[in-house]
């Protein structure tokens, strides 16, 4: 024992795995984004170069010669996909890329509403009645302000 005691004022939630399970709305959201791609990189994608492995392959590439963005997935993405497109020859700027990319973050963030876990709300509902605030922490690509209960 410490000796003093304190109540608890805050409490903060990993999102992925704790709200709801990581892979079904990251998976409607490469599809979503695997859905753009087709439109904007015509070229690479009928190369092939744009399939799940194709990119996930480049993204190995990208890890591997940006190691400061190693830990970050959408960064990543980014870098194979202006790559993929110089590669094969689609003329996407930065500005259509980084929009690329806020569509997918948005994309994923909605998506994380059709698979919370059946006890979240109420749970986060008990919590605020109690006069507890609550607080979402994540690593992933999720935009915080758009997921899940608010």
């Amino acid at each position: 024992s410490i000796g003093w005691q304190r109540p608890v004022r805050c409490v903060t939630f990993d999102l992925d795995d704790t709200c709801w399970p990581t892979l079904p709305p990251l998976k409607q959201a490469a599809a979503f984004l695997n859905s753009r791609v087709l439109q904007l990189m015509p070229l690479a994608a009928g190369a092939g170069a744009t399939s799940g492995e194709s990119l996930r392959a480049m993204m190995a590439t990208m890890s591997a010669a940006h190691p400061l963005a190693r830990h970050d997935l959408t960064e990543l993405r980014r870098l194979s996909l202006l790559e993929l497109a110089a590669m094969h020859g689609d003329r996407l700027s930065e500005e259509q890329i980084e929009n690329l990319m806020l569509e997918f973050v948005s994309s994923r963030s909605q998506a994380v509403e059709s698979y919370l876990f059946d006890d979240v709300e109420s749970a986060i509902a008990a919590l605020r009645a109690n006069g507890i605030i609550v607080g979402a922490l994540t690593d992933g690509n999720c935009d915080v302000g758009r997921a899940g209960p608010r």
